[in-house]
Order: structure tokens, then sequence, then C-alpha cells
């Protein structure tokens, strides 16, 4: 066990209270996935768990019912995030990470976070970081990874930055978002998202092996990689369209479910992609951990 700074008590805010709730219908869990060289030391990559751990307030914290709503709660005295160990093939590492997801993380325990590096011998390790999905998105999961391995590797943190304080992002939106104008102004934005998701409502219908209730659904994934090369067409491409590469892939994942729905035509489709505001936050987010 160890100390750490305890952090006043304070609601989930409507995206964390969001995904939390989804979460207990079925594991919302979400991985960053890492293949690394041979020769990463477990002890390393454990100290850097417990550093990541001291520069994240989100990383001490649990989750209690206050009058039947969630609170994040800091303890006093918590473990550090455990790293499990495994030996495994290396065509292993695809069904280890689809247990991981599948498994519950309790929020009522700190951390929210589980860590697992699978062995390949002379061929390295897949290390793998899944987090409940209210305390963390892809962005900030993905820059926990780079810190975790960065110190592992270099003994040192990658950044000295220490986060003492967690707020929900809405509670830090800047001035002219605040306030009866911005609420306003927020429902205009979702208004003409619903109106324009109305106007091209037209349903496409996919092939249903067996219905399934939320709890009994699960996940599967079909892996892609990409090397450094076509990493950077991606991004260049994406860039000319004036699009992101996230916004890219999603086209492309659209136009599979098309295909996957008998869709030979074309047809208008309305796409909503993530934008990163945590620099207009008031203070800025940086690179803290939070959704």
């Amino acid at each position: 066990m160890r100390s750490a700074g305890v952090h006043e008590a304070r609601p989930l805010g409507g995206n964390e209270k969001a995904f939390w709730r989804l979460s207990e219908a079925s594991p919302l869990n979400f991985a960053l996935v890492a293949h690394v060289r041979p020769g990463l030391d477990p002890a390393r990559v454990e100290a850097a768990l417990a550093g990541l751990q001291a520069r994240h307030p989100l990383l001490r914290a649990r989750i209690e019912l206050r009058d039947g709503q969630p609170w994040f709660a800091w303890p006093r005295d918590l473990p550090a995030p455990p790293l499990e160990r495994r030996t495994v093939d290396p065509s292993g590492w695809l069904a280890e990470l689809e247990i991981a997801l599948r498994r519950v993380i309790p929020w009522r325990e700190a951390p929210l976070l589980r860590a697992l590096l699978l062995d390949h011998g002379d061929q390295g390790a897949t290390f793998l970081l899944v987090f409940h999905h209210a305390i963390a998105d892809g962005l900030s999961g993905a820059m926990a990874m780079r810190d975790v391995l960065w110190e592992a590797v270099t003994g040192k943190p990658r950044s000295p930055a220490i986060y003492t304080r967690s707020v929900a992002a809405e509670s830090a939106l800047p001035p002219n978002a605040r306030g009866l104008g911005g609420g306003l102004r927020r429902l205009g934005t979702l208004a003409g998202m619903a109106a324009e998701g109305a106007r091209l409502r037209d349903p496409l219908k996919l092939a249903v092996l067996r219905p399934a209730a939320p709890h009994e659904r699960t996940f599967h994934l079909e892996p892609r990689r990409f090397d450094a090369a076509v990493t950077t067409s991606l991004a260049d491409r994406a860039r000319a369209a004036g699009s992101t590469v996230h916004g890219a892939i999603g086209a492309a994942m659209l136009m599979g479910v098309a295909r996957a729905a008998g869709v030979a035509g074309e047809r208008t489709v309305a796409f909503g992609s993530p934008i990163n505001v945590r620099e207009r936050l008031v203070p800025p987010m940086g690179e803290q951990l939070g959704r």
C-alpha cells in the first residue's frame, strides 16, 4: 500500500456519469496496446505505473454512491496499479486483450486501471493498459501509455507535470460556454445535430447472427496494423481533405458497414468525429488523465 495526497471528493461530470452508467449494463472498458522489443523490465514497468498514478488524480480515485449518485472519492491509502504478467505465444495477445476488455473493473476500488504484460520471449512483449471508461478516453489513454513506456525505458518521467486537481470537463468550460448563454448555445448545437440526423435518417439493416441483451454482448476485435509509411500517408491525405486520421478511419468503417448492409449505390451519411478541446478549457487540461 502507498500513501497519496487526498483529493476532495467530487460528483462525476455528465460524460463521466454516462460512461459509468453504460458500464453498469456491460463492461465498457477500453485499452491501449503496445508491441515492444525484448528486454522490457517488468520491475521498471511497475515503477513507471506507480509514477503515472502519482501524477494523475483519477488513477487514485474510486467511485462511491452518495444519495444514489456517483462521486469520485480519494482514499488515503491505495495500492499501486497492479501489473499482471503472463507468458504467451506472440499470436495469443489478441485473445488476452479480448478477455481483459470483458473483465469488470470494480469501480468501488482504486485504481480503475489494469496493466498486463504478455511476454513473448525473444519476440518481445505486448503491453496492455485497460481503463474504466469513466476516468479516461482514448487520447488521455494514449498519453498514459506513452508516459509509462518512456519511464520504463529511460528510468525517468517524460514530463515533470504533476496534476493536483481533477475537475469534470463541463465545469472547466470557457466563460462564453457557461451560464444561460452558453447553455442555450449548447442546446442549439444539439438541436442542430438532432435535426441533421432526422433529415438523413435512413437506417442500414445489418445481419444479426443472434439477438443479445446488453449484458450478453461482448468484445471481438479485428486488428489492423499500419507501418510508418502508411501512417504518414494517411495523415497527409486526411489533412489535405480537411479531415483527421480519426475521420478517415471512421469513413472506412462506414464504407465497411454499408457493404455489410448490401448498399451498392451512394448514400449520404452523418458522421460525428470528436475534437480535442483540452487546451480551451479553463484551466487547460493538458495531458491530464480524464475525459
